[in-house]
């Protein structure tokens, strides 16, 4: 116990971190001091043995002490909840004193009495030993969109001790903590989260808390001092970032943040994916490096970034979006909170040019000669086999009558590069030759064959690659299947003689190209409700991380599924399925209903690495463009929205996951010698295929079926000019 002397405390500002008697354990506060306050929460047991916690916000000095009062809460957020605004308890529990004897020893009056504290001292020499810079700071981290609990976060030598202040599914206020524990890396930590009861009340006698659980598992990684994401026992993940309460100015900075538009080299175009934040260094200081938050505000999305000069490049944001920038002065011991700059901006839109001569769709570059509709396209990677590696190839529905009719391969001459654009602006039709064509006489499942996506397979899956595509049969419209027959090379999908699929016979059970179901329809054995036609699809191929698909369980499909019985009345919808390792699952909401997204057409994801994704589509909410009396397809502006993880499992994308359509942001189109197009015009652009012809995100390229409302769609180019 410590001993008070009778001439009084010395000034002193407490060290942030864990404390504890430790004639008491079980029971315990953390404190930080911050720019001349201190915020302290105590973690104990109600009279009846539960977990709980209150909090103090107290002003002073180290001469006088620091006082405030006591607050406690009920009612927020859970561990793994979605977030609840917390309300205060009245009356509050009283006010409390902390008076330092030293950084680490201090007096502690409260309700519950008079108690001596002092620093927890999570391993031998912890206190005293040196912290490599870039070490996460100690002291309370929270998420800024989910007020109300918070995270009190300390490393000694390697070690950790993280508690967490929150709520049970009662409403009730329950901490939980892990550690001391060592660190998994020098950015990560790994543990279970504890759960005791039974022990110290707040004025109660000392007794032994008892361990309920540890069942609960954790992992937070840290990008920086600053900001970390923690990984929930659900799968959740949650952004983390130091809490700043304090205002004090404590070194000499005007910050002079700014944010501008990156151009693109000869293009006249800004960069829609990219800003320059630059500011000015602090007065008399060198810091050892900045850290820089990136913050979407439209999704409240955070990205840390560490810079070691005045100004730094961001990189991978969405088109046309609202981001505010902070940048904080750090040293190797620590960064400087109070004093953050922030600035904000919006990223230009996108712009696509198509690709040929002049302003009509005369003069644009027919991609494959006898091209119309029904396009998707892949691009092989490297490691494939040689007379492929590096190509593009098209799937799409050729010119030529009944006899061609379905979907044929074009291939390119050569591996894609930007010194040969004509390496993936020209494709070699194979039409006649290869692919899928409609029968002359109907099979149960395929009288008529539309839109595909060829996907090339891993080793796991089998190799080869299975063709996905749009078959009407018996009325109805399904996706099917069915897997090449020549590997990789993706052109011959009959297991007979025949180089094309093109009968009955070949299509019907036991025939060369017996394709599989694979989104059945209501009136389906083991089919989806509500569902009465499954058309034009695209799949969620990570294409950014491998050229094949490793048939990863949580893989998406959108499809369109015309109006939903019950559902949505509207006759394009947008409906979502995931893989579960076998096979595609609808996903269907509380009410029976699938999840979808109305007036869409012609939606294509496109892969930005990891579980990045952009979405784009047609809005068919307005169709105002369209020319009189014209039976083209119409699909009205195009736009784009992004996938940000908010829910389960953050290696997959989940419905939830996606942006709301409501906010889809304006995709522009310019003719070949620079005139924008027309709404109009635009809106007369179908079938999206997107690609990455050379491999990088560099050069993003868009084939799309175009019409000017009179003509027969031809199979166009658009390069998205300000990537």
């Amino acid at each position: 116990m410590l001993l008070f002397a009778a001439s009084g405390l010395h000034a002193a500002a407490p060290e942030s971190g864990w404390w504890w008697n430790p004639t008491e354990p079980g029971r315990g506060f953390f404190i930080e001091y911050q720019g001349g306050r201190v915020f302290l929460a105590a973690f104990l047991y109600a009279e009846d043995g539960r977990a709980t916690w209150s909090v103090a916000l107290m002003d002073g000095d180290a001469t006088t002490g620091y006082s405030g009062p006591l607050q406690a809460f009920r009612d927020g957020q859970t561990l793994n909840g979605a977030w609840r605004q917390n309300q205060p308890q009245l009356p509050d529990p009283g006010r409390i004193r902390l008076e330092a004897v030293d950084a680490r020893h201090a007096r502690l009056t409260w309700p519950g009495g008079v108690l001596a504290i002092e620093r927890l001292e999570l391993t031998p020499g912890g206190l005293t030993a040196a912290r490599p810079p870039g070490t996460p700071e100690t002291g309370w981290w929270w998420n800024a969109n989910e007020p109300g609990r918070g995270f009190g976060i300390e490393i000694q030598a390697g070690m950790m001790f993280v508690g967490a202040f929150l709520y049970d599914d009662a409403g009730n206020p329950v901490w939980v903590v892990s550690g001391a524990a060592p660190m998994a890396s020098a950015s990560r930590y790994q543990g279970q989260w504890l759960r005791f009861g039974g022990g110290q009340s707040m004025s109660g006698s000392f007794r032994p808390a008892q361990l309920l659980d540890s069942s609960a598992g954790l992992q937070l990684d840290f990008t920086g001092a600053i900001d970390a994401t923690l990984s929930l026992p659900d799968g959740h993940q949650t952004w983390l970032t130091r809490l700043v309460y304090a205002s004090q100015a404590e070194i000499a900075w005007t910050p002079a943040l700014t944010l501008a538009s990156v151009a693109v080299p000869g293009t006249g175009q800004a960069s829609s994916s990219r800003l320059q934040a630059s500011w000015a260094a602090p007065a008399g200081m060198p810091p050892s490096h900045y850290a820089v938050r990136v913050i979407d505000l439209g999704t409240s999305e955070t990205r840390a970034l560490i810079s070691s000069g005045n100004s730094i490049v961001l990189t991978e944001l969405k088109a046309a979006s609202d981001y505010r920038v902070e940048v904080s002065v750090c040293t190797a011991a620590r960064c400087y909170l109070t004093q953050t700059a922030n600035a904000s901006a919006t990223t230009p839109g996108e712009v696509w040019q198509l690709q040929g001569n002049g302003n009509s769709v005369a003069g644009l570059r027919r991609v494959v000669a006898d091209g119309q509709v029904k396009i998707h396209a892949l691009r092989y990677g490297s490691d494939a086999p040689a007379a492929l590696a590096g190509r593009v190839q098209a799937y799409y529905g050729p010119m030529g009558g009944p006899a061609l009719a379905g979907l044929a391969v074009a291939a390119a001459n050569a591996p894609a590069s930007t010194t040969d654009p004509l390496s993936f602006l020209s494709l070699n039709s194979l039409a006649g030759s290869s692919g899928l064509i409609r029968p002359t006489t109907p099979a149960p499942l395929v009288a008529d064959v539309a839109t595909g996506q060829a996907v090339p397979l891993s080793a796991a899956m089998g190799g080869g690659v299975r063709l996905y595509f749009e078959a009407l049969g018996a009325g109805r419209t399904r996706i099917l299947s069915v897997d090449s027959a020549d590997g990789y090379t993706g052109r011959d999908f009959n297991r007979g003689a025949a180089s094309t699929c093109a009968t009955a016979a070949d299509y019907a059970s036991g025939g060369g190209c017996a394709p599989s179901v694979v989104i059945g329809i209501d009136t389906d054995a083991g089919g989806n409700p509500r569902i009465p036609n499954a058309r034009q699809f695209k799949i969620g191929v990570p294409t950014q991380t491998d050229w094949r698909w490793d048939g990863a369980a949580g893989t998406f499909m959108w499809f369109t599924a015309d109006t939903i019985t019950g559902c949505s009345n509207v006759n394009r919808n947008h409906v979502y399925a995931v893989y579960d390792g076998t096979r595609f699952v609808v996903q269907y909401d509380g009410l029976g209903c699938p999840r979808h997204i109305r007036n869409v057409q012609a939606g294509h994801p496109m892969h930005l690495g990891g579980v990045r994704w952009k979405f784009y589509y047609g809005d068919t909410s307005d169709l105002s463009g369209a020319l009189p009396g014209s039976t083209l397809p119409y699909l009205g502006p195009a736009r784009a929205v992004r996938q940000r993880c908010l829910t389960g499992d953050p290696t997959r994308v989940d419905f939830a996951d996606w942006e709301n359509v409501a906010v889809g942001r304006r995709v522009r189109f310019l003719w070949p010698n620079g005139e924008p197009l027309s709404d109009s015009a635009e809106g007369y652009i179908d079938d999206f295929s997107i690609i990455a012809p050379t491999g990088t995100l560099d050069v993003q390229l868009l084939y799309v079926a175009i019409t000017d409302g009179r003509i027969a769609p031809l199979m166009a180019a658009a390069v998205l000019v300000n990537p």
